[in-house]
């Protein structure tokens, strides 16, 4: 017959080691996405390109007391405040729970034409939050990211 043999060790507390470093506070109440719609993603219809892009983090809360922000980069380095208009194109959007509606149109009614590659940021921002935060130009990106500790 095999016995087996355990040997138990009492256990005693170490020494606490030194405190890591804080990382930078993130924020529950505020989602932030990077989205790029290609140019074959875009629809079109009435002289106007449309492209929906889905964010679950738009909620009927959302809607009826937070906010939803949404820049564009047309030069990949700069984030500029939906809606805008350069040179005859207006960008717009509007959003329903779950989702980004975008448009692109010339201020004349004719056909922008189609559109290339575009890189969106949507920022979900809830009332709480909002609430927090009275004095901050939500069109201002450079300001909402550092309120809100968003990365690019």
């Amino acid at each position: 017959m095999i016995g087996s043999l355990a040997t138990l060790n009492s256990c005693k507390k170490g020494d606490t080691g030194p405190a890591g470093k804080d990382g930078v506070d993130g924020n529950a109440n505020v989602t932030s996405l990077i989205v790029t719609i290609s140019s074959s993603q875009w629809t079109f219809s009435n002289n106007e390109y449309d492209a929906t892009i889905s964010v679950p983090a738009i909620t009927q809360s959302i809607i009826t007391s937070g906010t939803v922000q949404v820049f564009c980069s047309p030069d990949g380095a700069n984030w500029l405040a939906l809606p805008f208009s350069f040179q005859g194109y207006e960008i717009n959007y509007g959003y329903l729970v779950g989702q980004v509606q975008i448009a692109i149109t010339l201020n004349n009614g004719g056909n922008p034409g189609q559109p290339n590659n575009n890189q969106f940021k949507i920022i979900v921002i809830s009332s709480a939050a909002r609430i927090a935060h009275p004095n901050v130009n939500w069109n201002n990106y450079n300001e909402v990211k550092k309120i809100f500790n968003l990365a690019d």
